[in-house]
């Protein structure tokens, strides 16, 4: 079976830069398995497969590894491939994911600064969260507040604290404690919010912030700054910069994508 494919660089205005996602149409589900090994085949970035029904598109997530439940660049990438190949002419997607109905704005009235794409989540308002006095010895970074969701929010004085830090020193807890991810992060210049994301699921690896953690941390800084609109910035490759935007029970997150390359594969 032959399968058109696309790459799409998201969270992005340029080639080169930016999340990248493994994109395939299908008018009909393949089987797990062969999604999988497909997956499998673009170690490094997700791979999104989408089928049309009724009212929108269901739509799965894979790394090489697992099914994801949801993905903010796969649905970025979705869209686009929707709005520029397949021709869609409505301002919202709906796509149906295991997380639940996902609405997508495409340059309509709630985009955001002109962005092509907005993505509307359900906001997860954060719980303080005391740290314990032998961990935070080991961050080697002056800490103002930690807070937690499904994740661990930590929240930093200096910017050049999350320029540098040293990853091994945060050993202490993916190993002492429950969580999915780490945000580290920290005010910036003009109220803007500076970010980097650690994932806990094997070792401790960086992965981009433009992930669901984001429904916490925006909620979190749009109180602190008395501000709804706000720059959010990676501080480690691949340095995306994207708005967000807190609406008192969701968080709506603009960027921008790219498409970088077309192909096709065959499963037999």
């Amino acid at each position: 079976m032959k399968l058109d494919f696309y790459i799409v660089h998201t969270f992005t205005e340029k080639i080169f830069s930016g999340i990248p996602v493994f994109v395939i149409p299908l008018d009909n589900w393949l089987s797990e398995g062969v999604m999988q090994k497909i997956a499998k085949e673009n170690t490094g970035i997700s791979t999104v497969y989408f089928v049309q029904n009724t009212h929108g598109y269901y739509v799965r997530w894979f790394m090489h590894d697992k099914e994801l439940t949801l993905s903010c660049p796969g649905a970025i990438a979705v869209c686009h491939i929707l709005k520029t190949v397949l021709h869609y002419t409505k301002d919202k997607v709906n796509l149906y994911t295991r997380a639940g109905t996902l609405d997508v704005n495409v340059r309509s009235s709630s985009a955001i600064r002109n962005n092509f794409y907005t993505l509307n989540l359900a906001s997860k308002p954060a719980d303080t969260f005391e740290m314990p006095k032998k961990i935070q010895k080991q961050l080697y970074a002056e800490l103002i507040q930690a807070v937690k969701s499904k994740d661990l929010f930590l929240i930093l004085k200096k910017e050049d604290d999350l320029l540098n830090i040293e990853i091994n020193n945060y050993a202490g807890i993916k190993d002492e404690l429950e969580f999915d991810k780490l945000f580290l992060t920290v005010r910036g210049y003009n109220d803007s919010v500076k970010a980097r994301c650690f994932s806990f699921n094997s070792g401790i690896n960086e992965i981009p912030i433009a992930n669901l953690a984001l429904c916490t941390l925006i909620p979190y800084w749009s109180k602190k700054l008395d501000k709804k609109e706000i720059q959010v910035t990676q501080l480690s490759e691949p340095y995306i910069s994207f708005v967000c935007r807190h609406n008192a029970d969701n968080v709506s997150i603009s960027a921008n994508a790219k498409t970088y390359s077309v192909g096709s594969i065959y499963t037999r």
